[in-house]
């Protein structure tokens, strides 16, 4: 029963792991060695890092919109 519930929050955390979301083909962008999750973070001629599932990039922004909500 108590190995059975350790399976059930670790498949819980697995799930929720960054890592998992990169390997479904999404990116985390990070400004300033913070993670930037909103538009209004970003401006021209920012210097971001780009972290893919299999390593990273460097980027420049060149352009930012922000969607009418």
């Amino acid at each position: 029963e108590e190995d059975k519930r350790y399976v059930e929050l670790v498949s819980k955390l697995d799930a929720l792991s960054p890592l998992k979301t990169l390997a479904r083909g999404y990116t985390i962008i990070e400004k300033e060695g913070k993670i930037a999750n909103k538009a209004e973070q970003l401006k021209i001629g920012d210097k971001v890092q780009i972290r893919l599932e299999d390593g990273t990039a460097q980027s420049e922004i060149i352009d930012v919109k922000m969607n009418k909500n």
